[in-house]
């Protein structure tokens, strides 16, 4: 069977995208997991993995694909990765409201030269 050059060039593109997509997922995680910090990749790098099987997880639950719930996941499996997730989500919350604190002192700083 022969495939046309243009079908095989769009499958091509498309896979290409996905993986770029893939890519960013990880860099993003690893710039939030690290505070930015590049130094600390490797430290980081097996809470970015557990997050990363994580959010895996939940996507491929994420859409009603017309399967009872608990043949999807027993009951302690969701609320398994749902505690591994939110341990996810706490340093990331620690790090935007640390910015967030950093943010409103410059701002209290700001006003104060400003009265």
């Amino acid at each position: 069977m022969t495939v046309p050059r243009e079908a095989y060039a769009a499958v091509d593109a498309l896979l290409q995208a996905h993986a770029a997509g893939s890519t960013r997922f990880e860099q993003k995680l690893q710039i939030l997991f690290g505070g930015g910090d590049a130094a600390s990749s490797s430290l980081i790098q097996p809470a970015v993995e557990s997050f990363k099987r994580t959010a895996k997880w939940f996507m491929k639950r994420a859409h009603d694909r017309g399967d009872i719930d608990s043949l999807m996941a027993e009951e302690s499996e969701l609320q398994s990765y749902f505690e591994a997730f939110e341990r996810g989500l706490y340093p990331l919350a620690a790090e935007w409201s640390k910015g967030q604190d950093q943010l409103d002192a410059f701002l209290e700083e700001a006003n104060r030269r400003t009265d």
